[in-house]
């Protein structure tokens, strides 16, 4: 695929991102800032409850199945206005004035490129594949999808053979994409997916709490388009290890949700919409994210705690009855009970999954406050504006709530970097699975606050300095932008150069790819003529061989290393080179349809560098078919090789 056979492709994932979230919004009365950010996680959780909706009534999931949907509800909107008309309560109010309004177009517009760009770079083709382990699991889901026609939460696992609950928003928007006309790839549908919730969701929500925090000043908001642009940890970093699209798609939603908590909470802006409909938009987004990864709405909670106790204490403050200040203190003892329970509870998830502790309690400490990520450079200017802002928030007594969710995002990374293996680590720990990179990914976006004050803080100085030069106004402010933005750059360079290249090798498709290789890959391109495109494929996941499935849609034994084990399945993979000499391997090979086998060897590498094993374990039986009887080869391309199972014939 060719990048302009791409941007058909990125339309589709644009409209389906930005329209159905912003036709109800706009239908809602929210205008301006506002509603550009609130469309996307909108969409997400009106597409994501749909698919639910439209799995238990049995109603295929297809592109004019969803729009009509789209249109229906938007036509209830439209009717309920007109019926309402005069005495609507949410009245549309523009942001301010001209200027104001032009400037936040222009970041916008920065934000989308400056983001962009590098993302364009990483992925290198329009159809690449991340080389990560649980790849295959979200494109594979996606193929589900188009192939069962549901993509409930409630369904989606069953690409493995499971009948868990799996938070579906992601492969929703994805599928819908994949069935673009005119696109008949998943990977670049996901392509697409990943830049559009980046240049779009991401961006404009770290433009949403500079808004909180700041209200209507200009420098904050091309301060927040600078800083959405500059984090090596994000959107970066969730999409090179995993690789984790549902996370990624929450945390692209979660600066939202905090400017909407801070505002509805009177610590910050009331963005020029009334109570009720920031109430309900965070209600939106919360859905948003709970239906991509439900840790984030965890995570959320726990973030917005000290901007919680902030409002407490002003309501506390300004009532000088007892049993008023008694219920206070007793109603924020109970949600703190009730989030504490929460967090054991839902983080059990994560107590098996195998991540440790990878440095010293000193060393811990640095990474935190220099945002080094596994000895990689230093995000010197990143960490030099957040210490800033730490400090100038904690002197403040309106904005130690920013500290303090500092502090909540570099506790939990610290203790991903240094806690070893313990109860305690579970307990804390398990609801991002114990997993320094969703923890560092988090800590990021809870720095941006402190970001944004500490880069204020540097403007108004670097301002006040030029103007005893007396330069002129506007002379002043073009200076202080450009020295302020090179110096910035020049400290942020380093982090940002090695997280794009990581990101580049991630997506890299060559002769010595971690799963899936060139040959490989053309080999799979090949299936339908070679296979007719009938017969269930054999072969080990962790060598790429189930990308056949997410690719040109032939089915798979082995969809993903986690595909639920049951006999038929386990005798195969173990046990297939035997077929010729053991009547029960045959058994399972009949039952189960296998008629082709890919041999892609045993290289596996993990692309983010985590896992480390012999990846032939568990999937014996495909060892040395090409010394087996009955194993007839088809297709190669260098070494890798599809073979007919012609055992059991």
């Amino acid at each position: 695929m060719t990048w302009l056979e791409f941007a058909p492709v990125l339309l589709a994932a644009i409209a389906w991102l930005v329209v159905p979230g912003a036709l109800a919004l706009w239908l809602l009365g929210v205008r301006g800032l506002l509603l550009y950010a609130g469309s996307g996680p909108v969409s997400i959780a009106f597409l994501a409850a749909l698919a639910i909706g439209y799995g238990n009534l049995g109603i295929a999931w297809t592109p004019w199945a969803v729009a009509a949907a789209v249109a229906t509800a938007a036509a209830v909107l439209a009717i309920i206005r007109l019926v309402l008309r005069g005495r609507w309560p949410w009245r549309a109010r523009l942001d301010v004035r001209p200027p104001w309004r032009w400037s936040v177009f222009a970041a916008c517009g920065f934000a989308v490129l400056a983001i962009g760009a590098p993302l364009l770079f990483a992925f290198g083709a329009p159809d690449a594949i991340s080389q990560t382990f649980d790849s295959g699991f979200h494109l594979n889901a996606v193929r589900f999808v188009l192939d069962t026609g549901n993509a409930s939460t409630f369904a989606i696992a069953g690409v493995t053979g499971s009948g868990a609950i799996y938070p579906a928003a992601w492969h929703d928007l994805t599928s819908l994409v994949a069935m673009a006309p005119g696109n008949g790839s998943i990977p670049a549908a996901a392509n697409a997916v990943d830049l559009a919730v980046s240049t779009i969701v991401w961006s404009s929500g770290v433009l949403m709490l500079a808004r909180v925090i700041s209200a209507h000043r200009v420098t904050a908001i091309w301060i927040a388009a600078v800083v959405s642009a500059s984090l090596p940890w994000f959107p970066l970093l969730p999409l090179t290890f995993g690789v984790l699209f549902p996370y990624f798609l929450a945390l692209a939603c979660l600066p939202l949700a905090l400017a909407l908590v801070v505002s509805v909470l009177g610590r910050g802006d009331a963005l020029t919409a009334p109570t009720p409909i920031r109430v309900l938009l965070l209600a939106a987004v919360c859905a948003a994210m709970l239906l991509s990864q439900p840790s984030v709405v965890l995570g959320l909670v726990a973030a917005s705690l000290p901007v919680v106790a902030a409002a407490l204490i002003g309501v506390f403050r300004a009532t000088s009855k007892t049993w008023h200040r008694v219920a206070i203190l007793a109603g924020a003892l109970a949600v703190l009970v009730v989030f504490a329970v929460a967090w054991r509870q839902l983080g059990a998830i994560g107590y098996t999954s195998p991540w440790d502790a990878e440095a010293s309690p000193g060393r811990g400490a640095l990474e935190v406050l220099t945002y080094t990520f596994e000895g990689g450079p230093p995000a010197i200017g990143l960490a030099l504006l957040v210490a800033i802002g730490v400090v100038v928030s904690a002197i403040r007594p309106g904005r130690r709530w920013i500290a303090g969710m500092w502090f909540i995002g570099a506790l939990l990374y610290f203790a991903s970097v240094v806690l070893p293996a313990s109860d305690l680590r579970n307990v804390l720990l398990g609801v991002f699975y114990k997993d320094i990179p969703r923890l560092a990914s988090f800590y990021a976006v809870l720095s941006i606050p402190a970001a944004l004050l500490g880069g204020l803080a540097v403007w108004t100085w670097l301002s006040r300095l030029l103007a005893r030069h007396r330069p002129g106004r506007r002379v002043a402010a073009t200076v202080t932008a450009v020295v302020a933005l090179a110096a910035y750059s020049g400290m942020q360079a380093p982090a940002m150069t090695s997280a794009i290249e990581t990101a580049r090798m991630t997506y890299a498709l060559t002769d010595r790819s971690p799963i899936l290789s060139i040959d490989e890959r053309a080999l799979i391109e090949r299936l339908p003529q070679a296979t007719g495109g009938d017969g269930l494929i054999a072969g080990n996941p962790w060598t790429g061989t189930n990308f056949a499935y997410a690719l040109v849609g032939q089915p798979v034994l082995n969809p993903h290393f986690n595909s639920v084990p049951f006999d038929a399945r386990t005798i195969v993979n173990s046990r297939l080179d035997e077929a010729a000499q053991d009547a029960e391997v045959c058994d399972a090979v009949r039952a189960l349809g296998i008629e082709w086998m890919l041999d892609f060897g045993t290289f596996f590498e993990d692309a983010a560098d985590e896992l480390r094993f012999p990846s032939w374990v568990g999937y014996e039986g495909f060892l040395g078919l090409d010394r087996a009887d009955g194993f007839v080869e088809v297709d190669r391309e260098g070494d890798a090789v599809l073979y007919r199972v012609d055992a059991c014939d």
